[in-house]
């Protein structure tokens, strides 16, 4: 196939209007480099944001009463053991989450929706710690969940013959 006056090999084509110069269209098995980046990239995301939970599990539940716990959220000693029994509760629903993200990313038919509620769930959960805790959770919890669910449903993509709503 000859495109102007470069010899371009059939399941090679540039496609500027849509995509821009970034990957010029390369195809990879159907589907753009650029869409591939995005995937890996969402995918990466979501791996953090669990990451990030199981972190806080271990820091609510077993390291409240510690330096490492007393250090990260700036509370007292005194405050930290009154406090205990609610951190430690707090801290295993950040597992659940967390497992469900490692659930959503272990799943490869289903695991669009899992990603989606449990990516939004920690978004309600980031906002909601905003409002009532501490703004810097909007930052540290809620941004990368939302980073994470905007690639996640921009690289979504359905299988022929099933038209309508993403969810």
């Amino acid at each position: 196939m000859i495109l102007g006056k470069k010899r371009v090999r059939p399941y090679i084509f540039p496609t500027y209007a849509r995509y821009g110069k970034l990957c010029q269209g390369l195809l990879y098995r159907g589907r753009t480099l650029r869409h591939l980046f995005m995937k890996r990239a969402a995918t990466a995301l979501v791996a953090f944001v669990a990451i990030e939970h199981l972190y806080i599990l271990v820091l609510e539940m077993f390291l409240w009463t510690k330096p490492a716990g007393l250090r990260a959220f700036g509370l007292t000693a005194e405050f930290a053991e009154q406090t205990a029994v609610l951190a430690a509760n707090q801290g295993l629903y950040n597992g659940f989450l967390a497992a469900g993200l490692i659930w959503s990313l272990i799943r490869k038919e289903d695991g669009f929706s899992l990603r989606v509620f449990f990516l939004s769930c920690v978004i309600v959960a980031g906002v909601f710690g905003a409002i009532t805790a501490k703004t810097s959770i909007l930052y540290v919890q809620a941004a990368p969940a939302l980073l994470a669910l905007i690639l996640t449903l921009l690289t979504h993509r359905q299988p022929k013959g099933k038209q309508g709503t993403i969810i």
